[in-house]
């Protein structure tokens, strides 16, 4: 797999913070929250929705938050959810933020495949929402513009949404995968908690021995965005995939334990979005199949909690 079919809209939303105000540590879930309200409203006919969408208003909240299997998928035939068009980028943070009128406040958001055509939609939500005040205490912002990046790691930074303007279009990065460097061997750098259930159980770093439960939930989670988002299927041979997957060697792990909750107002609990953070070095000589997956999982991260931020790394040589 050379080149991924999907697009993936690297976007960040710059806002002016009207007041003084606090944001908790685990900054996405609000935004989370806040913009699934705002979804509701447009999809109940509460508020006003962009013009000449891609699908009926009626139907937004379900595609970006709730992201049901359609009913002739092939797919995840017998799962309620697949996974959500889109995730949060935001820094992973120990305590809560201070934010003082004045200041500038980016929000990292990805879009994936045919998400990328409603932007306008998050950018509508996202403004109303952070008008409206975020947090406890209500803290308002001003969205100023919104930029995509065309692909990672450049400085050619597109404005594609000025307060006040039109939305220009743009399109979203579409990832050419590189050559695995020489000898495959990888070294994973963890910047979120990752997250990864096997058999009902969260993985510990005692219980994590093997590379194969990440490498083969980063295939399947990029195989259920390309036929959910994408313009086709990922075209694959999954029996193949999971023989080089058990062929993968964790060389060594330094891995500890991160815990965190989120507070859901749907359910009135807490959470549990806990999981391990460090370093991990793999080594896919024998495993080379799994090289494009593990690239592309950078950005469109892996475990549960993903549109949360969780699952997000880094990979170099090792």
């Amino acid at each position: 797999m050379q080149a991924f079919p999907l697009g993936i809209g690297l976007y960040r939303f710059h806002f002016r913070v009207l007041q003084d105000f606090f944001l908790p540590a685990l900054e996405a879930n609000v935004w989370r929250s806040v913009l699934g309200m705002q979804l509701k409203r447009m999809s109940d006919g509460q508020a006003a929705a962009p013009d000449n969408l891609s699908m009926p208003p009626s139907e937004l909240y379900a595609y970006f938050m709730e992201t049901p299997p359609p009913p002739d998928a092939r797919l995840m035939r017998l799962y309620r959810q697949t996974p959500h068009p889109w995730l949060l980028r935001c820094a992973w943070r120990d305590g809560e933020i201070r934010l003082r009128e004045g200041d500038a406040h980016v929000l990292p958001v990805t879009l994936f495949g045919k998400a990328n055509g409603l932007l306008a939609v998050i950018i509508l939500a996202l403004s109303r929402a952070a008008a409206q005040g975020l947090g406890k205490q209500r803290g308002q912002m001003r969205l100023i513009r919104v930029k995509m990046q065309p692909e990672p790691d450049t400085d050619d930074i597109i404005t594609v949404f000025e307060y006040g303007g039109p939305l220009s279009s743009a399109a979203p990065w579409r990832p050419k995968v590189p050559e695995m460097p020489g000898n495959g061997r990888l070294l994973l750098e963890l910047q979120t908690p990752l997250r990864l259930v096997v058999q009902k159980k969260v993985l510990s770093p005692r219980r994590f021995d093997s590379p194969y439960p990440l490498l083969m939930n980063l295939v399947r989670r990029a195989s259920m965005l390309c036929a959910f988002h994408g313009d086709h299927e990922l075209q694959a041979d999954y029996a193949a995939l999971k023989h080089a997957a058990q062929r993968a060697r964790l060389v060594e792990a330094s891995l500890e334990w991160r815990d965190q909750h989120r507070w859901s107002s749907r359910t009135q609990r807490k959470v549990p979005l806990g999981g391990v953070t460090g370093r991990l070095l793999l080594d896919l000589s024998e495993a080379a199949p799994l090289w494009p997956f593990l690239w592309l999982g950078q950005w469109l991260h892996a475990g549960k909690g993903a549109v949360l931020g969780l699952g997000r790394y880094t990979i170099r040589p090792a």
